[in-house]
């Protein structure tokens, strides 16, 4: 790839541009980030580490790259040079992590120096761990898992506006589960906030992103 590690305490920005995350993904974890401390701030239940849940939201898809179809990607406004950019980042992150995307992210979390926490948070960031997490009540885990479901390709979306969005896109086999785990994370997250979750507004996950850019990953 590339690229030289030359800061144990890199900012969430600078991981970006070392890990070459395209702009799209940047944005889409910076949101989920932004989502995760509106939510925190109107937290009424059990103590959580805070800073952990956010920092897990904002470096989650780092690795998403080795996913992506680059025959669609033209689709979404992407040019030519940007499409091999994108499959020489994909080859790369393929040699040095292997194919699976989420153990390559988890790779690229402990290389920047994440906490045991986050890389945790991270580790559990999957949709079809949602039974396990909700029978648990793992609210650290559970609240990235939301955040990730709310934050579509442009912005905040009602939950089932953003799950359907990713049927029409993805057509997934798991829709279904995934509208029953979503819906039943939401109502047990809206007990333990002040606010309405539905309320939430794209200008107001603007106003956080610039911070959330400069949070220090360690």
């Amino acid at each position: 790839m590339g690229y030289t590690i030359k800061s144990n305490n890199m900012k969430v920005s600078q991981v970006y541009q070392i890990y070459q995350t395209p702009k799209n993904l940047q944005g889409h974890q910076a949101r989920t980030a932004a989502l995760a401390s509106i939510i925190l701030e109107s937290w009424t239940g059990v103590n959580l580490d805070k800073a952990a849940i956010v920092k897990a939201c904002a470096v989650h898809d780092l690795a998403k790259p080795i996913t992506f179809n680059l025959a669609k990607q033209a689709q979404f406004g992407m040019s030519e040079i940007e499409i091999k950019k994108l499959r020489q980042l994909q080859n790369e992150l393929k040699a040095k992590y292997g194919n699976s995307e989420h153990q390559a992210t988890i790779g690229i979390c402990k290389e920047v120096g994440c906490s045991q926490s986050v890389v945790r948070l991270v580790d559990n960031l999957e949709w079809s761990y949602l039974p396990r997490l909700l029978k648990a009540n793992d609210f650290e885990s559970l609240i990235p898992i939301y955040c990730d479901m709310r934050i579509g390709p442009k912005g905040i979306l009602l939950l089932r506006e953003r799950l359907d969005d990713l049927k029409k896109r993805a057509n997934s086999d798991d829709f279904e589960d995934n509208v029953k785990n979503g819906q039943a994370l939401e109502e047990l997250i809206k007990k333990n906030v002040e606010i309405n979750l539905d309320l939430i507004t794209e200008a107001q996950i603007e106003k956080r992103l610039k911070d959330l850019l400069d949070v220090e990953m360690m």
